[in-house]
């Protein structure tokens, strides 16, 4: 079937579709059954097998009705790519007798069939393009019966094809380079093997409004200071020409009239608006991602039609790739990118609910992230995704899906369908000022060039050219990047370009090697077997047994990523956490998130050294795919994880960290994104762990709007103390160092443990913590004592706590504030601490505690 053209038009806010524009969703009286594969060529055949039919979510999956079915076994669904998966539903409620109307399948995954009252409408095999097909003429008999079926992918993939030039250890058949269909669920050791199958996007029935827009173009751009909407599009009139056409395009308050130039069977439209001083779209680290309602407006013959648009920002991102740097500029202003790989949010079913993305997104920039990268072996994300990262500020790099694999660029059938397909893809995304980064597909070149392969097989031109050609074309104001990884001598390499830095993780390198490789651009980086954090409904996935068999691991490894973790809690705190698996499965949990969150934030400090070449880090990944020990800042709950809170800290607009600089000493980093300057004064005090102050002392500070400052520990002290204790010409005189930053815009504090300084146990005895639940309603938690306790870990069931896994000075109390639970007065909390070997203690509560 030809792909949609004008269900697909760029520009078009499709959070407006609705009954009044003509669009009807299909998402009620689903149901799903599966067949073996082959065995039903069509409806008729099907029912007379009386299938098992189960209720079924649409836009939904396979794998997802079988979840809502109580069905779903994890270690089964590996097994649904061997079965057919047919979709059914009975429309009741039709259009007007002759209306133009048609069905819109926005993504059906994968081989798929589309059958109306027994006969067959669309094939496709291409789960990532949008099929429009008109059914004005089957619908005249009242209600009809719309049959999806979802072929099996084993016999497809079982067939004979050309070999390919190379061949992956990732991708579970190396087949699937023909076919386009997700990864997801198809990479063994990456991710569960839970494929998406069945109807993944929405369904719409629409009816056919006069006049009809095939075509639409907005292009928002800045001239200095001046903002410039240019627009052009072409509507299709069917009935009889009309006499006077007019249009206009709006953008806030402002207005313009368009071009409308009649032809055959329509009439095209252009035109320019201009704002002077708009206010500008920024992400949110850095300012407020300002955007301006537009619509088209278009009155024919004297009755007018309003067509909301994607509301319109104004923002120019540049990237800086002189001399093998990748740095990123947002109107003018070179901005550090961090943040994490995206995950879908409903892995099983891919329909999330909007609240459950938006809680997601909300996460995101309370952790300070300000980019995204949706990466190349996952799916396109739903329209909701961008339209919140516009509406939040979070900048969107967008990998096409292609990854890992050989692709058959050269056969024209498979050409055919990327070319529709990312044309779709660029209309969709219209003109987001979220979207900052296109990217070819994710560790193609590297995989070829890994295997010792010439530079002439690993550099592909659908990539360097063709691909980089149409991505200019539509979208000139986004940057282009052929792959991720790339630029370097070899595409793996980091000191050029976007790469891939596992070097701290995966590769179990010292923390020092962060400086000393100095990736340009982590696109991907920081990979750890992060185990679920207690008291969520991750939790249960912690037991020894279920820990080992849902770790991530590369393919061919003798280790996994639990034993990453290991290996820093060894590195970083001289813990043998592998020998306490079995014997102190809590403490072993307890030392894996630690480790793995100290590693994480050492290394952001080392990356934002005013001297640093490195100007993004996004984390892979963002979320676990299944409880479990992955590499997510957040759970497969959607609740953070160690690692997201060492981040946070690392990661706000205003941030204090420590760098250790060997022999010149420690130092204090102080990191301003904002647009004021950061005044204000700085402390640090040199204690023991019991408290008793070595040294310190206090000087003014002033960090630069955008800017980082950096201030030796010595320099405030006024002395020399071995702050990094580098000379070591004796014992350390101290074992913690606290900064702190006081200013009217509000303060900062940061603590850091002396390198091989070993805090003593602590007695429960001598900690004191209660909850209370504050005036406003709102749970908190005070927690002091008597002596430092090293990475306080906090469990709340069913509450997040707003700060966790944090050093405790002794005699200074810690408030920490409990959010997105029910029931304040029943919140509770338990307390641990890697020093606090008697295990967690229960917060007291506050007696006559009531809101």
């Amino acid at each position: 079937m030809t792909p949609l053209a004008s269900g697909a038009v760029a520009g078009v806010d499709r959070a407006a579709r609705g009954v009044e524009q003509g669009w009807h969703l299909i998402d009620r009286g689903w149901s799903m059954c599966a067949t073996p594969p082959g065995a039903c060529d069509d409806p008729a055949a099907l029912a007379s097998t009386a299938p098992d039919w189960l209720p079924a979510s649409v836009p939904g999956t396979a794998a997802g009705a079988l979840r809502d079915a109580a069905r779903f076994d994890w270690a089964e669904a590996a097994n649904l790519d061997d079965l057919d998966h047919w979709f059914r539903c009975v429309l009741t409620e039709m259009p007007e007798p002759g209306a133009g109307v048609s069905l819109v399948f926005g993504g059906l995954a994968t081989l798929a069939e589309v059958w109306l009252d027994g006969e067959r409408l669309l094939v496709s095999d291409n789960m990532f393009i949008e099929h429009r097909v008109d059914v004005s003429q089957r619908l005249a008999g009242g209600a009809v019966t719309l049959h999806v079926c979802c072929r099996s992918l084993t016999g497809r993939l079982a067939e004979r094809r050309p070999r390919a030039s190379w061949r992956t250890s990732l991708v579970g058949h190396r087949n699937l380079r023909f076919l386009r269909t997700s990864l997801l669920g198809r990479m063994p050791g990456i991710c569960p093997g839970v494929p998406v199958i069945g109807p993944w996007r929405e369904v719409w029935l629409h009816c056919h409004a006069e006049p009809a827009l095939e075509s639409l173009r907005v292009a928002p751009e800045l001239d200095g200071d001046r903002g410039r909407v240019s627009v052009s599009g072409r509507c299709r009139i069917d009935g009889a020409e009309p006499q006077r056409v007019t249009a206009a395009l709006t953008v806030g308050d402002a207005q313009a009239p368009l071009t409308v130039v009649p032809d055959d069977g329509g009439f095209s439209f252009s035109g320019t608006l201009e704002i002077d001083r708009p206010a500008l779209w920024w992400p949110h680290t850095h300012g407020r991602p300002h955007r301006y309602p537009a619509a088209l407006d278009i009155r024919i013959d004297g009755v007018g039609q309003r067509i909301p648009l994607t509301p319109v920002g104004f923002r120019r991102i540049e990237i800086d790739q002189a001399d093998g740097a990748f740095a990123l500029r947002v109107n003018g202003l070179e901005v550090f990118c961090r943040g994490a790989c995206w995950t879908p949010v409903d892995f099983l079913g891919h329909s999330p609910d909007p609240d459950r993305l938006r809680a997601a997104l909300d996460t995101v920039v309370a952790a300070g992230m300000n980019m995204l990268r949706v990466p190349g072996n996952s799916v396109y994300e739903h329209d909701h995704f961008h339209d919140l990262c516009d509406e939040l500020g979070v900048l969107v790099w967008q990998d096409f899906m292609f990854a890992n694999m050989d692709f058959p660029f050269g056969d024209d059938g498979f050409r055919a369908s990327v070319l529709a397909e990312v044309t779709q893809q660029l209309n969709r995304l219209g003109h987001r000022p979220s979207l900052a980064v296109l990217c070819g597909g994710s560790e193609v070149q590297q995989q070829a060039a890994m295997l010792g392969l010439p530079e002439s097989t690993w550099r592909v031109a659908w990539f360097e050219q063709e691909l980089a050609a149409i991505c200019r074309a539509r979208r000139a104001d986004v940057g282009y990047v052929p792959g991720s990884p790339s630029g370097g001598l070899l595409p793996f390499h980091v000191d050029a370009g976007p790469g891939h830095y596992f070097g701290v993780g995966g590769y179990r390198r010292p923390v020092s090697d962060a400086w000393l490789t100095e990736p340009r651009f982590a696109s991907e980086c920081l990979a750890f077997g992060v185990p679920p954090e207690p008291g969520t409904p991750d939790a249960g996935a912690a037991d020894p047994a279920t820990l080992l068999a849902r770790t991530p691991r590369d393919a061919g490894a003798d280790w996994d990523f639990v034993d990453v973790s290991e290996h820093y809690a060894r590195d970083l705190f001289g813990i043998d956490a592998a020998a306490l698996r079995g014997r102190a499965p809590d403490r072993h949990l307890l030392l894996c998130r630690a480790a793995a969150g100290e590693a994480m934030s050492r290394v952001q400090s080392v990356w934002r050294r005013p001297e640093a070449a490195c100007r993004g880090a996004l984390v892979w990944l963002l979320r676990d795919f299944w409880p479990g020990a992955g590499w997510g800042l957040l759970g497969a709950d959607g609740r953070p994880k160690a690692t997201w809170f060492h981040l946070k800290r690392c990661w706000q607009p205003r941030a204090l960290m420590f760098l250790d600089r060997g022999l010149n000493g420690l130092r204090v980093l102080v990191t301003n994104d904002a647009a004021e300057a950061l005044e204000g004064r700085l402390s640090v005090s040199l204690e023991r762990f019991d408290g008793v102050r070595v040294a310190g002392g206090n000087v003014p500070l002033s960090v630069p709007a955008r800017g980082v400052g950096e201030v030796a520990v010595e320099q405030i002290v006024g002395s020399f103390v071995d702050s990094a204790y580098a000379y070591r010409f004796g014992p350390a005189s101290f074992d913690v160092v606290h900064a702190a930053v006081e200013s009217p815009d509000g303060n900062l504090q940061a603590v850091h443990v002396r390198d091989g300084a070993c805090p003593p146990e602590v007695a429960a005895s001598g900690v004191d913590a209660t909850l209370k639940t504050t005036p406003a309603g709102v749970p908190e938690l005070a927690i002091r004592s008597d002596a430092f306790l090293h990475t306080v870990a906090l469990e709340t069931p069913g509450w997040t706590p707003t700060d966790n896994y944090f050093h405790l000075l002794p005699g200074r109390p810690a408030r920490v504030t409990l959010e997105g639970g029910d029931s304040p007065t029943e919140a509770t909390c338990r307390v641990s601490a890697l020093n606090l070997p008697g295990g967690p203690i229960d917060a007291a509560r506050r007696s006559g505690d009531r809101p």
